[in-house]
């Protein structure tokens, strides 16, 4: 199946897949059932990652804004809150959410034993035979893709998918937050001690949550800010560079650095960027200018924040009416 048609039939089916809802088609609404439309992935070998493949991605936005839901992040705290802890291990919730999704299974219909298959798949026990006893600790995501085909009812849905095409889909996805707020400590140590990024103010315009380009509903985690193409960009904070990458389809030409705490992306720079891996940045340092690069609409600096891999809105930590600039 070529690249295209998959990208097509995969946004088609898992919209319908993660809103279990009825669709306009010739005129007249049809009810699609969830269990039916998830036989897809059963005939799925594979996904294609890596640059140039927009299918997966398209297949990961539209798993993340389905999360990113109101009314699905509700389903998802009731169905998982204090579920996904066993032997003093948490279980990731995208990990789980994503095989409950890909298997057809509405959270309604997740039962206690169902998610405990889950967990279960995710741990790995280690026996000590001097203290007689097991510790336990997450295993890699590979072992446990690989452990959860096994298990009744997922087997079924899942095993068709190979266990490392899996891990990379949910890796894609990564966190969903369900009701977790920024620790206020992270706010008290940076409100206000963040820099803006640019030298002047400029308007603000998406920020995190659901927002339609197109006329469609995506998911957008950052925020994004209209400086014109070619205005000088700064680093918010000091901080190390973990990537930095040129001409990618989505993020354009994009960098990603931390600070200890957080994880700060800017993405779509009109020119690829000199930084490199492991470069050290310091705040105030200039990063490169503003474009219109990869699935960009318009001249603007889309800034991300994360902590501990969860996206936040940037405006919980940057005071953007702040125009003192640097």
């Amino acid at each position: 199946m070529k690249k295209k048609a998959l990208g097509a039939l995969a946004s088609l089916v898992v919209t319908l897949l993660m809103f279990s809802l009825p669709i306009l088609a010739v005129g007249a609404i049809v009810a699609v059932p969830v269990q039916a439309v998830s036989d897809f992935f059963n005939g799925i070998q594979e996904f294609v990652f890596g640059d140039g493949s927009s299918s997966a991605d398209e297949l990961v936005m539209l798993i993340q804004m389905t999360t990113s839901n109101k009314e699905n992040q509700t389903k998802i705290k009731e169905t998982y809150s204090g579920k996904l802890t066993k032997n003093g291990v948490t279980v990731p919730e995208h990990w789980v959410v994503v095989v409950q999704l890909l298997s057809g299974i509405e959270f309604e219909a997740m039962t206690s034993d169902e998610i405990e298959r889950i967990v279960d798949s995710a741990l790995v026990g280690t026996y000590n035979k001097e203290s007689k006893e097991t510790t336990y600790e997450l295993a890699e995501i590979e072992v446990f893709t690989n452990n959860i085909k096994k298990i009744s009812p997922y087997n079924a849905k899942l095993e068709k998918i190979p266990s490392s095409v899996l891990a990379k889909l949910i890796t894609k996805v990564g966190s969903i937050d369900s009701g977790s707020n920024l620790p206020q400590e992270i706010i008290d140590k940076y409100k206000g001690k963040l820099l803006y990024p640019f030298s002047s103010y400029y308007p603000v315009g998406d920020s995190v949550g659901t927002y339609y380009p197109n006329g469609k509903p995506e998911t957008h985690n950052g925020l994004d800010i209209k400086a014109p193409c070619g205005t000088p960009v700064y680093a918010m904070d000091d901080g190390i560079v973990t990537t930095v990458e040129a001409n990618n389809h989505w993020r354009g030409n994009y960098i990603i650095w931390t600070n200890g705490d957080m994880e700060f992306r800017y993405l779509h720079f009109r020119d690829p960027l000199t930084l490199n891996l492991g470069e050290m940045v310091t705040k105030g340092q200039y990063i490169g200018s503003v474009g219109n690069t990869g699935y960009s609409f318009g001249c603007h600096l889309h800034l991300e924040v994360h902590v501990d891999g969860v996206v936040i809105d940037p405006l919980t930590v940057l005071e953007v009416d702040d125009k003192s600039g640097r």
